[in-house]
């Protein structure tokens, strides 16, 4: 936002620099000078292609912050149906490959400015521009661990924003909030990195990154999981936040953070699994906020979907997850978790039965349920095994951790009113965090 002047030199100037961004996208492209594209096309699809919206508006001494006005017409600007007529190649795509964007003008702009990172993007190892798989097995060997071939896709957007944004009624106060969004930022950027993420995308309260399964913590001395790193964004989150309230339908709001997290095998398209965090943030949002909804499909096809509700104060049943995605680990070899599993999902009816009475404050129908699970077979007969999951099934119940089906495509995401489905669920996860890997694994 600036105070006064010339509408038209302002369009001038973003003309200016979509004209400097496309030639300097051709140079990049045209480094061998055999580029088959002439600088002027490269220029035109910029010109198209790149949004930067201005306009005017004429306001008052006593009026609210223009934030607050113009953000209505800059939505009205963004919803126009704009694209590139006629798409052959899109160069900001090109551009992206990665032999040629080691050799371009933003590495040349990180070592003009004395940034020593520029050395990485040039390294011949070239590890500095990871791979869906280099995220994948970031923490181990896919040969071990069937987990180091899966990475998750996560999309995080902070609920109840706008109304605290509409309680800011001063510029400073704005400001202010500003800092704010942009402290979160970086701590939570901060997380993803530690814990060998990718951050796409940053800014505001909103997140994207991709991030593989599991990491070593070698402070805390344990092995740390996805679900792990949630806690720990939203505890930044909570952070940064703790002071901010706002005011929705005549009721004081604290503002909380919504997770989209889509596990996939590392060969799954990388579009089709944003997609798919995308509509689980949707679930998130509409079925309570400050959740998690859980989206894991393996290799073979199967799938569970499930929403973990009041995510900061599901630390119980997450940490119950870690725990038996840490035993079986440990005892993969001597314990038949598969057969175990069958073996529950035989037994479903007597298993929903037994954790309604064990709502009721009558333990010894699941008590005698898990017994008979895991008597059956010697190999089966591990007690910490038995008792993690036992307890697994107890804080898996409606109104913390809930399954959900529907339609992945139309964004549909209805909740099962079986209690038995999010315990299922929940194992069918550290099913996986805990299977041994392929030796023929690439």
């Amino acid at each position: 936002i600036i105070k006064g002047g010339d509408l038209e030199e302002i369009r001038s100037i973003i003309g200016d620099v979509k004209k400097e961004i496309g030639e300097q996208l051709f140079r990049g492209l045209d480094r061998e000078g055999v580029y088959v594209k002439d600088k002027e096309t490269v220029i035109s699809f910029i010109k198209d292609y790149i949004r930067i919206y201005a306009a005017e508006y004429e306001t008052g001494e006593k009026e609210l912050p223009l934030v607050i006005k113009l953000a209505p017409l800059f939505d009205g600007m963004e919803l126009r149906c704009q694209t590139v007529p006629i798409e052959k190649e899109n160069y900001i795509a090109s551009f992206l490959d990665n032999d040629i964007i080691r050799y371009s003008f933003l590495v040349e702009h990180l070592k003009n400015k004395g940034n020593g990172h520029w050395q990485l993007f040039r390294s011949p190892s070239n590890d500095a521009i990871k791979s869906l798989p280099d995220i994948a097995r970031s923490d181990g060997n896919p040969k071990v661990w069937k987990r180091y071939s899966y990475y998750a896709y996560v999309i995080s957007d902070g609920d109840h924003m706008g109304a605290v944004l509409s309680e800011k009624d001063t510029m400073e106060k704005i400001r202010d909030f500003s800092q704010n969004c942009l402290a979160y930022n970086t701590k939570a950027c901060r997380c993803v990195e530690d814990f060998g993420g990718i951050v796409i995308y940053a800014g505001g309260d909103d997140l994207r990154f991709l991030a593989p399964l599991t990491r070593y913590d070698n402070s805390a001395k344990r092995q740390k999981t996805i679900f792990d790193l949630l806690l720990d964004i939203k505890k930044c989150f909570k952070e940064v936040f703790a002071t901010e309230k706002g005011d929705k339908k005549n009721t004081s709001t604290n503002p909380t953070v919504s997770f989209g997290v889509a596990i996939t095998y590392h060969k799954y398209p990388l579009y089709e699994t944003g997609n798919i965090a995308e509509t689980l943030l949707f679930n998130a949002k509409d079925l309570g906020r400050d959740s998690a909804c859980i989206y894991l499909q393996k290799h073979s096809g199967q799938a569970v979907k499930y929403i973990i509700h009041n995510i900061s104060e599901c630390t119980d049943s997450i940490g119950l997850l870690n725990d038996l995605n840490v035993v079986i680990g440990e005892r993969i070899k001597e314990t038949s978790f598969n057969s175990a599993l069958s073996h529950i999902t035989q037994y479903m009816g007597v298993l929903d039965f037994a954790l309604m009475e064990n709502e009721k404050g009558n333990p010894r129908p699941l008590d005698i349920f898990f017994e008979n699970i895991f008597a059956g077979d010697t190999a089966l007969a591990n007690e910490k095994i038995r008792d993690s999951v036992k307890q697994l099934a107890s804080n898996a119940v409606p109104g913390k951790i809930e399954s959900l089906h529907g339609d992945l495509n139309t964004g549909e995401g209805k909740i099962v009113p079986e209690k038995v489905w999010p315990f299922i669920d929940l194992l069918r996860t550290a099913q996986l965090f805990g299977e041994a890997g392929d030796p023929q694994n690439e």
